[in-house]
C-alpha cells in the first residue's frame, strides 16, 4: 500500500506541476523516462544517434521554456537532465539557477557518452552541455558571448561551493586570472592547498604571493612552472638532490636560461630511465633554443622524442638535427617515441619526419640507416624504413630484407618486406624470395592476408602454390 501511495503521489505531483504541459510534451517525457539513460548525440563504437537522443531533440524543439522548467521538477533524473540540456540549447537566460539546484541536490543519472556508460551527476552533465555548446550547435558571435557569460556565472557558483571535485577543477582551469575571483582562489590555494587553485593563483603572477607559495614546499612547483619569477630560483635549487618529479622539471624548465639548462642536464645524468619521458615533456612544453642540445642528447642516447620537438628542431636547426637523428637511428636502442596531452595518435607520424629530414640533409646515411633498422624494426615502424628504401631506390638493402624474411615475422611484416624486395630485386633473388615464402608459408598464408598475397604474386608473376 505504501509503494502504491508513493506512486500515486508522484503521478499527482507530475500532473499538478504540469498543468500547462501539453500532451505531446508529456508523451516525449514519458518515452525518455522509459528509456532511462542520458545519452549524448553519438554513442557506441559506431557513434550512432539513438532514438533516445532523437526524443530529446523533439523535446527541445517543441517544448516552451515554461514546460521545460516544469520538467526540471519531474521525478525522473534523465528527464530532468534532458530538460536542462534543452534549456541550455535554447539559451534560457537563468541557467545558473538550474545549475545551482543540481549542485545542491547532487542528483545523478545513468549516462552514455561514446562507448562509456557511467553514473553522472546532473550538475556536471549540465555544465558540460553549456561549456561545449559549440560542439552541439552552430553559434553566432552573440551566442558565443552568451555562453561565455553563463560559464562565468556557473564557475562562480562552483568556486564558492566548498566541493573539491571535477567541476572545481574545471572552474579553476577556466579562471584565467579573473580579478573578481582572486581572493577566493588565494584562499583555496593557501588554506585548502588545492593544486588546481595553486596553478590558477600563479596565473595572476603577483609578487605578494611568492613567499606564501614557498611555504607550500613541493606543492609550489606547479605554480612556479606558470610563474617562473627569479625569486623562486634558489628555493627550487634547494630541492635539486631531493626531488625529481614532473612538476619540478616543469618548474626548472620554465626559466629557459643557461642555468636551468645546466641543472636539467645534470639531472639527466642521474635520472632514472622512467623519468626521462617527463624531462622530455618539460623540455617540449617549455621549449627554448637553449634546450636544443639537451633534447638532441636525449634522442641520441635514448631515441626518445615527441612530435612537437621533432617539428620544432627540424624547423629551427635542420642540418644539426639531421646529424643527431642519424646518430640515434644507427644506435642499437629501440625507438621510444612519446606523445603528450592532445598529441595522442601522433607517434606513428614522427619517424617519417625524421627520415625526411635525413633525406634532405644526410642522404648518404640513408642506406646504412635502413640496413640497420630493417633487421629489427617491427610493424608500421618497419614499413616506414621500407618506404624510405623504395622512395630512394636503395637496392643494396635486398640482402637485409631477404635475411629478415628468413626469420619469424608477422603477416603484416612479411607482406611489406615481400613487396619491397620485389620492387628492387634481380631475377635470381626472386627465386630466393619464393623459396623463403614457401618455407614460411604458415606465417602469412591465413585469413585476409592470403588474398592480399595472391594479388601481389599475380602482379609480379610469382607462383607459390
Amino acid at each position: 500500500m505504501r509503494q502504491v501511495l508513493v506512486i500515486i503521489l508522484a503521478l499527482f505531483a507530475f500532473e499538478s506541476s504540469g498543468q500547462k504541459i501539453r500532451p505531446e510534451i508529456k508523451k516525449l517525457a514519458q518515452k525518455i523516462e522509459k528509456y532511462n539513460e542520458l545519452e549524448s548525440d553519438h554513442v557506441g563504437y559506431a557513434g550512432v544517434t539513438t532514438d533516445q537522443y532523437r526524443n530529446f531533440e523533439k523535446l527541445r524543439d517543441k517544448a516552451t521554456y515554461d514546460e521545460l522548467l516544469q520538467l526540471i521538477e519531474y521525478k525522473n533524473s534523465v528527464v530532468k537532465g534532458y530538460s536542462s540540456w534543452a534549456l541550455a540549447d535554447k539559451k534560457y537566460p537563468k541557467l545558473v539557477d538550474i545549475f545551482t539546484e543540481f549542485l545542491r541536490t547532487g542528483e545523478s543519472a545513468t549516462t552514455q557518452h561514446g562507448c562509456i556508460v557511467s553514473e553522472g551527476d546532473l550538475a556536471s552533465e549540465f555544465y558540460s552541455r553549456v561549456f561545449y555548446q559549440h560542439f552541439h550547435n552552430v553559434l553566432s558571435v552573440e551566442d558565443s558571448l552568451f555562453f561565455q557569460s553563463q560559464i562565468q556565472q556557473l564557475d562562480s557558483v562552483i568556486l564558492y561551493a566548498e566541493k573539491d571535485n571535477y567541476l572545481l577543477r574545471r572552474a579553476l582551469n577556466n579562471n584565467n586570472g579573473n580579478p573578481n575571483n582572486y581572493d577566493r582562489i588565494r584562499h583555496l590555494a593557501f588554506k585548502k592547498e588545492n593544486l588546481n587553485a595553486i596553478e590558477a593563483l600563479a596565473v595572476y603572477q603577483k609578487e605578494q604571493d611568492i613567499e606564501d607559495f614557498k611555504k607550500l614546499k613541493e606543492k609550489s612547483f606547479v605554480a612556479i612552472a606558470i610563474f617562473p619569477d627569479e625569486n623562486f630560483w634558489e628555493f627550487l635549487l634547494s630541492f635539486k638532490d631531493k626531488v625529481i618529479s614532473k612538476s619540478y622539471l616543469m618548474a626548472i624548465s620554465a626559466f629557459k636560461t643557461d642555468k636551468s639548462a645546466e641543472i636539467l642536464s645534470d639531472l639527466l645524468t642521474t635520472m632514472p630511465k622512467d623519468k626521462i619521458s617527463e624531462l622530455t615533456e618539460a623540455l617540449t612544453k617549455n621549449y627554448s633554443a637553449i634546450y636544443q642540445p639537451l633534447i638532441l642528447e636525449i634522442w641520441e642516447k635514448y631515441k626518445m622524442i615527441d612530435i612537437r620537438a621533432t617539428k620544432i628542431l627540424i624547423k629551427d636547426i635542420p642540418d644539426k638535427t639531421s646529424n643527431s637523428f642519424t646518430i640515434g637511428l644507427l644506435s642499437k636502442n629501440k625507438l621510444n617515441f612519446v606523445q603528450y596531452d592532445h598529441d595522442y595518435g601522433t607517434i606513428d607520424k614522427i619517424l617519417p619526419l625524421i627520415l625526411g629530414n635525413i633525406e634532405q640533409y644526410q642522404k648518404d646515411s640513408l642506406l646504412k640507416i635502413c640496413e640497420t633498422n630493417i633487421k629489427t624494426a617491427e610493424f608500421t615502424t618497419l614499413n616506414h624504413f621500407l618506404t624510405c628504401v623504395k622512395n630512394n631506390g636503395l637496392t643494396e638493402t635486398s640482402d637485409e630484407i631477404l635475411e629478415r624474411l628468413n626469420q619469424k615475422n608477422q603477416a603484416y611484416e612479411v607482406f611489406h618486406l615481400t613487396e619491397t624486395v620485389l620492387t628492387l630485386t634481380h631475377p635470381n633473388q626472386k627465386d630466393e624470395l619464393v623459396n623463403i615464402l614457401r618455407t614460411n608459408q604458415k606465417d602469412w598464408d591465413w585469413g585476409n592476408w592470403s588474398e592480399s598475397f595472391r594479388k601481389l604474386f599475380k602482379k609480379y608473376d610469382i607462383e607459390i602454390d
